[in-house]
């Protein structure tokens, strides 16, 4: 049995939605309805920014996407060959562009280690300074935060989420 917030997830394409809340609240509703298990990628998950993606005489929008599992395992990479923004008064498709969408592209390459624990740790900063989060940490995961953290005592493990950046300065006295 495999828990999927501790695999990495890719969906990629035309969701024809103008924003990544969208896409998510009506997944979550499909699955509400068809009393489907959610998956986690639902609430925590992130996208690769992309411009415009289909313009028309009627809409200019952005409605295809590439969205990953916001869990740390994957990190995404600088890639150039997705292809200009079109010219503003341009509309496609066109003889260049033969469809009515452009493409979406994404690499990821896997985090190492020491970036999933520093992950793990700004998600357990963040719920001890009282932010939301998407879901609670895993066992794996609370135990990778406290290795980034030092794994010691509070007022070290405080210092050392300070060092990293995982905090501001004031708010070190609430981690310990």
């Amino acid at each position: 049995n495999i828990d999927t917030a501790e695999v990495p997830a890719i969906v990629a394409g035309d969701l024809n939605a103008e924003s990544l809340q969208e896409v998510t609240a009506v997944a979550g509703a499909v699955c509400g309805l068809r009393d489907l298990d959610v998956h986690p990628l639902l609430f925590a998950s992130n996208e690769v920014p992309s411009p415009v993606t289909s313009q028309t005489m009627r809409r200019k929008s952005r409605i295809d996407y590439v969205v990953f599992s916001d869990n740390g395992l994957l990190e995404p990479i600088d890639d150039d060959r997705a292809p200009p923004p079109l010219e503003e008064e341009a509309c496609i498709p066109d003889a260049t562009h033969p469809s009515d969408h452009l493409p979406v592209i994404g690499s990821f390459k896997f985090a190492d280690r020491m970036r999933r624990a520093l992950f793990c740790a700004r998600r357990v900063v963040r719920d001890i300074l009282g932010a939301t989060v998407p879901r609670p940490l895993l066992c794996g995961e609370v135990a990778l935060a406290f290795e980034a953290l030092g794994g010691r005592g509070a007022a070290e493990t405080a210092r050392n989420a300070y060092k990293n950046g995982l905090c501001a300065e004031g708010d070190v006295d609430k981690l310990r």
